[in-house]
């Protein structure tokens, strides 16, 4: 037996037979996670992914298991030649809970490239989440590679826009008055931190339960993408937070993430948000940081004030995301569906809309304003329909990355019948979105 986050567990399973001397296996053992980190390493030529492989699967994450790793072993040497992980999250999509895999620590021996390894582990992976019912996978993985497993850019993650040292503004300047900055105290602020986050105005986001805080929290120095949260207080009261990083891209702190008590007014927020500024540029300066990114949603208030402070905007990446059903996914959505509709024109309507997802089509019937049925068309079924999507622009309307108009101007393939663009505009709005890679 091994020890997996503090249970007991069988030791890691042969999955199958690749040929030629290799196997795919999952993870068992402590002695398997310092294989796939000695291999994230040498793949990456960088220490830090070891490190990043040891701390997720092997420092307790409350919802990782060793058995979330893959690997492909060679038989004829014992060596683990390539591996993929696939790790769970919760994202919020307006309420909704839906279950997501994040795909990470992808990599194989130079020398087993071209065997097709990461597209059996990929294989499997899918194959899991299809049967477990997870509707999402995402990667933050290099740009292009993923699109042949059915993955798109969809969710932002990382910098929007940066602003020079000197650019931020100081000490001298402070107008916090009763506000203050601090670290975050795990056992005093948890409570509260955590009800601002729940709070945000972000219509899709990571869900962070009270266990995945402390582990995130307590991430020991020297692992990537280690965050640390700071708490913005107005006299004795806790009204925000923030969290910073180091960009991992230069010697630039990262603002990953920022909450604000909802019912302060505009006046008290750009305090807060000014007391996080000059906070950060102190951080900055004891640490030798260029100045500060901002990894927020595009549509945060607070880029409005460092545009005003002539911030240099950036273009952001985003998730990758894959959806496995776009049917099941619609109907796991149909309340946020029906709140849009309840709120538009259409809160009485009857329609039927007709999505050709190339070459399958899924139709949502519309009655009163209520969806009373999604569901997938039996074939054949004829070529003109009212929306017309790829499923990879179908992830990015649904994910609200982008709005119908946009997806028709960058691409014919594209296409909405005009009588029904104002419905599905109503339905596919733009969303506020970003998931902070820490979790």
């Amino acid at each position: 037996m091994a020890i997996e986050n503090g249970r007991e567990s069988l030791l890691g399973a042969t999955l199958c037979n690749l040929g030629d001397g290799l196997i795919l296996r999952t993870a068992g053992t402590l002695a398997d996670v310092e294989r796939i980190a000695a291999l994230g390493a040498q793949v990456h030529s960088d220490d830090q992914v070891a490190a990043y492989a040891r701390w997720k699967l092997a420092d307790g994450h409350p919802a990782i298991r060793l058995s979330d790793a893959l690997f492909v072993e060679d038989l004829r040497t014992g060596k683990v030649v390539s591996s993929l992980c696939s790790f769970p999250q919760t994202w919020c999509y307006e309420g909704i809970r839906l279950s997501v895999r994040e795909i990470a620590l992808v990599g194989t021996d130079p020398g087993y490239r071209k065997r097709g390894l990461i597209r059996a582990q990929m294989h499997r992976v899918h194959h899991e989440m299809g049967a477990a019912g997870c509707l999402l996978g995402c990667i933050e993985g290099i740009p292009g590679f993923y699109r042949q497993f059915g993955y798109e850019f969809a969710v932002p993650l990382g910098s929007c826009a940066k602003l020079k040292l000197a650019q931020l503004p100081a000490d001298e300047k402070d107008s916090s008055g009763s506000m203050t900055v601090r670290p975050m105290d795990l056992e005093r602020d948890l409570a509260t931190v955590m009800l601002l986050h729940r709070q945000s105005e972000l219509e899709i986001q990571a869900e962070r339960s009270e266990a995945l805080w402390r582990y995130l929290e307590e991430a020991p120095a020297g692992v990537p993408d280690r965050q640390e949260t700071w708490v913005i207080e107005n006299g004795s009261r806790a009204i925000a937070y923030f969290r910073l990083r180091q960009n991992m891209w230069g010697p630039w702190l990262e603002l990953a993430e920022m909450c604000v008590e909802s019912s302060l007014g505009l006046d008290d927020r750009t305090v807060a948000y000014e007391a996080m500024l000059r906070s950060a540029r102190r951080i900055a300066v004891e640490r030798n940081y260029q100045g500060l990114c901002f990894a927020l949603d595009p549509r945060h208030e607070l880029l409005k004030l460092v545009t005003e402070m002539h911030a240099e905007p950036e273009r952001q990446y985003a998730w990758q995301v894959k959806v496995t059903d776009a049917v099941e996914l619609l109907k796991r959505i149909v309340p946020v569906l029906e709140k849009r509709l309840a709120d538009s024109a259409y809160r009485t309507s009857n329609a039927t809309l007709d999505i050709n997802l190339l070459p399958d089509v899924a139709r949502i019937s519309i009655e009163e304003g209520r969806l009373i049925g999604v569901s997938w068309l039996p074939g054949p079924v004829r070529s003109e329909c009212e929306l017309r999507v790829s499923g990879h622009q179908f992830t990015q309307l649904v994910l609200g990355y982008r709005d119908y108009a946009a997806l028709m101007d960058l691409s014919l393939e594209a296409w909405v019948h005009p009588q029904v663009r104002e419905l599905v505009g109503v339905l596919f709005p733009r969303l506020r979105a970003l998931v902070n890679g820490a979790n």
